[in-house]
């Protein structure tokens, strides 16, 4: 009994060094040394009382000791729930031909690449234009030096030069040629085929040559340039044909461009 007075006054002398914390904690390790004193009576080897100076390190360490955290037990997936598990594929810009996306989302990611570029944040994309531009810078083919002594006002690339060349309607409703032409096409109706049937896609152009206003030296150059089996003389009617491509659109803009070509080539004479 006298021990158990001696460690509370013990204790209560830590109270005023180590505040409430301490001493609730010394109370604690108390009721375990009193629990441990009882069952320890009769062995001499276990000591009675401690120092009075070992008790603030020991509640210390009771205070700050951390706690082991006990690991999670992951369960392993079986090899059913990997196979049936949902994958995100990335889209791709092919993915955005049929099912375009929506200038909301356009609009989002534009900003969100421009606030990422303002935080300072690098893109492989954006390596690869740099690494890309210092190979051309170094070769010379930027354009951008400040020592070149080539102007370059008038320069004209070959894209706007067909760009300013052309002469393509206002509208499906306005004609691209002034002078009076027929375009005409073949369409197969009937059961598929497994076999690919030439010239299905083919379009004709045909258009009269007094009808383009072109006087004798012009008539002679266009006739040079079509041949004789583009012209036929009893008729005076000039016949282009076109299937190039796996599509009457394609086929028919492009006798629009050969016509107009031809017409540019002949009025040169």
């Amino acid at each position: 009994m006298i021990a158990l007075l001696a460690k509370l006054a013990d204790a209560r002398r830590d109270l005023l060094l180590f505040g409430m914390n301490s001493f609730c904690s010394g109370v604690r390790s108390l009721a375990g040394g009193m629990a441990a004193t009882s069952s320890c009576v009769a062995s001499p080897s276990v000591p009675m009382a401690l120092e009075p100076a070992v008790y603030p390190c020991l509640m210390m360490q009771q205070r700050f000791k951390r706690k082991k955290k006990r690991k999670r037990e992951r369960p392993h997936p079986t090899e059913e729930q990997i196979e049936t598990k949902a994958r995100v594929t990335p889209i791709r810009l092919e993915d955005h031909l049929g099912n375009p996306e929506p200038p909301y989302s356009i609009a989002k990611n534009i900003r969100r690449s421009i606030a990422r570029m303002a935080a300072g944040w690098k893109r492989r994309s954006d390596f690869r234009r740099m690494n890309r531009y210092r190979v051309l810078s170094a070769v010379g083919l930027t354009h951008d030096d400040p020592e070149e002594k080539v102007s370059r006002e008038g320069f004209v690339t070959p894209l706007t030069q067909l760009q300013h060349n052309a002469h393509l309607p206002r509208s499906t409703l306005h004609a691209r040629f002034r002078f009076p032409h027929t375009l005409h096409y073949k369409a197969r109706w009937g059961p598929p085929v497994t076999e690919k049937e030439p010239h299905v896609y083919q379009c004709v152009a045909s258009m009269r040559l007094d009808d383009l206003n072109l006087t004798e030296r012009q008539e002679k150059r266009m006739l040079d340039i079509l041949g004789p089996l583009r012209y036929d003389p009893a008729t005076r009617m000039v016949i282009l044909e076109a299937d190039a491509f796996p599509d009457r659109n394609h086929n028919a803009a492009y006798l629009g461009d050969i016509l107009e070509v031809l017409m540019r080539k002949a009025k040169k004479a």
